[in-house]
């Protein structure tokens, strides 16, 4: 009984040091240990103004948080959609904060009525071990004839 009990606990034992643990690798690309949250949204202020909004909030302190690139899209008909817009950090600063953990802010676009648009927001923080990045797109919004 002790010799059985003994060779289970040698073979548990080999068994659990030869498993491999699963890491997530630091640098990873789309990785979540950056972010806590992240949200993007349109808002429409007046007319045919859209807002951009974006809010992102780091797992702590952070060197760099923000938007790294916003994709502005449009669908005329219903069913293609067309990158109308750019957006990055260069012609846009507000888009990354520095030595912050969160940023919330928009950029804006002059739409035309009766089209269609959403967003492709890519989410970007930096921080000691690294860089992550997150993507998404916004919900679609509808600019009404007047």
């Amino acid at each position: 009984m002790k010799r059985s009990m003994r060779i289970v606990c040698l073979v548990t034992a080999a068994l659990m040091m030869l498993a491999a643990p699963c890491y997530a690798e630091e640098n990873s690309t789309y990785s979540s240990i950056y972010f806590s949250s992240y949200d993007s949204s349109i808002r429409n202020p007046s007319d045919s103004t859209l807002e951009i909004w974006f809010d992102v909030i780091g797992n702590g302190g952070m060197y760099e948080i923000g938007v790294s690139s916003i994709e502005l899209e449009c669908c005329p008909n219903g069913n293609n959609w067309t990158v109308v817009k750019t957006y990055s950090p260069e012609d846009y600063p507000q888009m990354i904060r520095e030595n912050s953990g969160i940023n919330y802010d928009c950029v804006t676009y002059t739409g035309m009525y009766d089209y269609s648009y959403r967003a492709h927001v890519t989410f970007y923080a930096k921080n000691s071990r690294g860089r992550g990045y997150m993507t998404e797109y916004s919900e679609v919004f509808y600019i009404p004839m007047p």
